[in-house]
């Protein structure tokens, strides 16, 4: 008696008919080719392309970390047209030197300049006195600053020599007055034989020293029945002698 029949179940039995049937369908090795034409997969099918509405491409940060060539040109042409002007006018220098010398600044640079506009200022001054000092000399020719010298060196010795020159005649008319004056006033005396009128010979003669520019101080006066006597002070620029001798030509031209 076979215990192993005997004591199989009816589960059993049905694994081994399947293990059976396997076998009896795979008798050649089985091979899965999957490239095969006929079991290769259809390839996905891909998402349509999305028509942009607007011709601006919306701007994307590139990612950080990447270092070539291509990163580095869209990160210099990443900043916008403010951003570079900034860094325009940041590169321009802020301010000139002769800006700086003229607002006042310290340092040797200020100092030199304001040197230099001192003697420019200078030298103005110097060039204009040389053009007043031309216009005032009478002759000369040539505007060269030696020939001026020259000439308005020679003009002021012309000058001192008139000077001179008035000065001496101013001292001998001052010679000349005070030898004919007289603190007191000069006397003179007119005498008149037999006078037709007294008073119109006192009128001749006082018309005569009025016309000669002379003053007189005092008249003294001696009447007689042929002669008259008159004794004069005056005071006058010119001497005693003049006046008595203009009296005496104006009595004679009276007489006649």
């Amino acid at each position: 008696m076979d215990l192993s029949s005997s004591s199989s179940s009816p589960l059993q039995d049905d694994l081994m008919n399947t293990d059976m049937i396997f076998w009896s369908l795979s008798l050649e090795p089985f091979d899965l080719d999957l490239t095969a034409p006929h079991l290769a997969l259809p390839p996905p099918e891909l998402p349509l392309p999305v028509v942009p509405r607007s011709a601006f491409v919306r701007y994307v940060r590139p990612e950080t970390g990447v270092s070539t060539d291509c990163s580095s040109s869209w990160v210099s042409n990443e900043r916008n047209i403010h951003r570079r002007v900034i860094g325009l006018l940041r590169r321009i220098p802020r301010e000139r030197p002769e800006e700086n010398r003229m607002v006042g600044g310290g340092g040797e640079c200020s100092r030199g300049f304001r040197h230099m506009m001192r003697e420019r200022q200078r030298r103005e001054r110097l060039s204009q006195s040389y053009a007043d000092l031309r216009s005032m000399l009478p002759y000369i020719s040539k505007t060269d600053k030696n020939s001026i010298i020259q000439s308005a060196a020679m003009y002021i010795r012309e000058l001192q020599g008139v000077k001179e020159e008035l000065v001496r005649r101013n001292e001998e008319f001052k010679l000349r007055i005070a030898g004919n004056s007289n603190p007191d006033g000069s006397k003179i005396k007119v005498q008149m034989a037999y006078p037709t009128s007294t008073l119109d010979s006192m009128i001749g003669a006082l018309q005569c020293l009025k016309a000669m520019d002379a003053k007189v101080r005092a008249i003294h006066t001696e009447f007689s029945d042929h002669e008259l006597t008159a004794v004069m002070t005056i005071e006058s620029k010119v001497g005693a002698s003049e006046v008595e001798r203009a009296l005496e030509m104006r009595r004679r031209e009276t007489a006649i």
